[in-house]
């Protein structure tokens, strides 16, 4: 999914006008968040540590790439369109990406927690539209089936 066509779909689930131009300071803004809260999240799984809270180079500079911050955002965008039409979000999208991010071993844990966050807090902000109508359109547009 390109960063347009998230666009165009977020112009759709949200009735926004809102510009490309706003859709990146929206991904800056969960971006800025996400760095404030990693202390809230698990860094080593085994044992269950948590993170410590944002480095000084994290704060000035997000730890993952413009592009992978986006296909997080991406799929975070498809998993509030699976809440609204009553699909296990988790199974079809959150798990799948989570798994071909550890399975790349591109990332260290801290970066996974990161990941995992990111995803989390942009859900939460595009809480609140359940009422959309889901049909089998809306569920092509999603990569729903």
């Amino acid at each position: 999914m390109t960063m347009f066509r998230t666009f165009l779909i977020l112009l759709i689930l949200f009735g926004s006008t809102a510009s490309a131009q706003s859709n990146r300071a929206f991904l800056d803004q969960i971006e800025r968040v996400t760095v404030e809260n990693i202390q809230r999240v698990i860094c080593n799984p085994t044992p269950q540590k948590k993170c410590a809270p944002a480095t000084e180079d994290e704060l000035r500079a997000y730890p993952l790439s413009r592009a992978v911050s986006t296909q997080v955002y991406e799929n975070a965008v498809r998993s509030a369109a699976a809440v609204s039409c009553k699909i296990d979000f988790a199974k079809l999208v959150y798990r799948p990406m989570m798994k071909r991010f550890r399975n790349s071993n591109e990332f260290s844990q801290r970066q996974l927690a990161y990941i995992g966050l990111q995803h989390g807090i942009t859900m939460g902000a595009l809480e609140g539209n359940e009422g959309v109508q889901c049909n089998a359109a809306w569920k092509e547009a999603f990569g729903l089936n």
